[in-house]
């Protein structure tokens, strides 16, 4: 633990109820930037992109705001500057992609273990940590495809690559992920996660935007390729070990976010061409043979969304948000019950990543001077 660092484990700061629900006390937010996500960015390389308003100024801003009740804290660190843009939970831990390093702090309080070092500008760049029972993996720009055991030590080089490298997912053999040509489409490739032989997979004329994987495909969001192309979303899909990439039916926006479950596919698909309006952004789902499209919510400036197989949850500005007094929401969506989202968490700084375990939702949050990992129950 590092001299100038101040961590606090709380426990438990209120009576845990069925939900987190509960207005915080008065405490001033930060300012959120309204930055495009770094898909939006890598969308535009390839064609007329969408692109975001600039970020207003950021104000001083005491620390975060306290937890309502029913929520429980499970690691707060102050300092200016510093974020946890990137949050798995497994085993009775939480995995942090902080500025400068992946730690693992217990969900049941304890003292946080720095496991591998990463490059400073690695959060909040889009890029995502992915944790199973062989250890953790990320890819990190100019370097590759990077892996470390769960107890830490030294990180090794999957993958090398000497460009921009897209998030990784893995399943019980593989890891996956994509790269991107200085002046070309996308490539997927995977490789064996104990080490071995990198296999190439074409992905047509497809820029990636994000990427899952189920027991038998590969499935992406992407853009077409090239500025004289037309300005084309779409969700394709492939065979995990090679194959022709096939374009789902289903006309889509630009998708930032996808998680699979069952049949289906789940997304936050934000209209390209209108950002910053109030209904460009939706929670939608399709299925896996892209035979249909059905809006979900409106889920204006959504950027996380994870599932766990019985309902969706993600995180969003709340509608009476403003620039100068930001206030973010998680809503929770269960599967099949026609009904609206509801809401389980309000009035919280700056989300900037979920997790989820068997019985609860996770949270990363910051605003100008604090950051911290928060849980309520599902």
């Amino acid at each position: 633990m590092r001299s100038h660092e101040v961590w606090l484990w709380l426990g438990v700061l209120g009576t845990v109820g069925s939900a987190c629900g509960g207005t915080p006390g008065a405490a001033a937010l930060s300012a959120r930037a309204t930055s495009a996500s770094a898909s939006a960015a890598r969308a535009g390389s390839a064609s007329a992109a969408p692109s975001a308003a600039p970020s207003p100024p950021a104000r001083p801003s005491p620390a975060a705001a306290p937890a309502p009740q029913g929520i429980e804290q499970v690691v707060r660190r102050e300092g200016a500057g510093h974020t946890a843009d990137l949050l798995v939970v497994q085993g009775g831990f939480a995995f942090l992609g902080l500025q400068g390093r992946i730690v693992k702090v217990p969900i049941a309080g304890g003292v946080p273990v720095d496991l591998a070092p990463i490059p400073k500008s690695f959060t909040g760049s889009g890029q995502e940590l992915f944790v199973d029972a062989t250890g953790l993996y990320w890819a990190e720009a100019k370097r590759g495809v990077i892996t470390v055991g769960q107890a830490g030590g030294v990180s090794k080089v999957l993958a090398a690559a000497d460009g921009t490298v897209g998030h990784v997912v893995t399943d019980d053999t593989y890891a996956y992920w994509w790269t991107d040509a200085p002046h070309g489409p996308s490539v997927l490739h995977r490789a064996p996660k104990a080490g071995g032989t990198v296999e190439d997979f074409q992905t047509g004329d497809s820029v990636v935007l994000a990427l899952a994987v189920d027991d038998t495909r590969l499935f992406w969001s992407g853009t077409s390729h090239g500025a004289h192309l037309p300005h084309e979303f779409f969700v394709a899909s492939m065979p995990k070990a090679g194959g022709t990439p096939t374009r789902l039916p289903a006309k889509v926006d630009w998708v930032q976010r996808l998680v699979l479950e069952g049949e289906d596919i789940y997304a936050i698909m934000t209209r390209a061409e209108d950002v910053q309006a109030r209904d460009a952004t939706k929670v939608v789902r399709l299925t896996k043979a892209g035979d249909g499209l059905t809006v979900l919510a409106v889920a204006y400036g959504a950027d996380n969304i994870v599932t766990d197989g019985k309902a969706l949850y993600w995180a969003a500005p709340a509608p009476a948000a403003t620039h100068v007094l930001p206030a973010t929401e998680i809503l929770k969506l269960p599967f099949g019950s026609g009904s609206a989202p509801t809401k389980l968490v309000e009035g919280r700084p700056f989300i900037v990543a979920l997790a989820l375990d068997t019985e609860r939702l996770y949270w990363a949050e910051h605003d100008d001077e604090t950051y911290a990992v928060l849980g309520c129950p599902k």
